[in-house]
């Protein structure tokens, strides 16, 4: 039972950590190239709940996606974009 719980409070976790990073890269730094390399790591446009959960559930593609965050954060830093 406690396995259990510790899956759900991790897919939890990610979830949030993931709708934050959407979030982050579609409303703060919103540069068009940037946002569509995000799209096409896996996140949905207008990602729902549902689709947080399908990425939080699956460890290759959650470690995917933030590295892609990351990746897409040097590049926002580099390009001395304003966020």
């Amino acid at each position: 039972m406690k396995e259990v719980q510790k899956m759900i409070d991790k897919t939890l976790i990610r979830m949030n950590l993931l709708g934050g990073m959407n979030d982050y890269i579609i409303n703060v730094i919103g540069d068009e190239t940037l946002i569509e390399s995000w799209l096409s790591c896996g996140v949905p446009d207008e990602a729902e709940e549902s689709d947080l959960e399908d990425i939080a559930r699956d460890d290759d593609l959650w470690y995917d996606t933030v590295e892609e965050f990351q990746r897409l954060l040097m590049i926002a830093k580099d390009w001395k974009l304003e966020y």
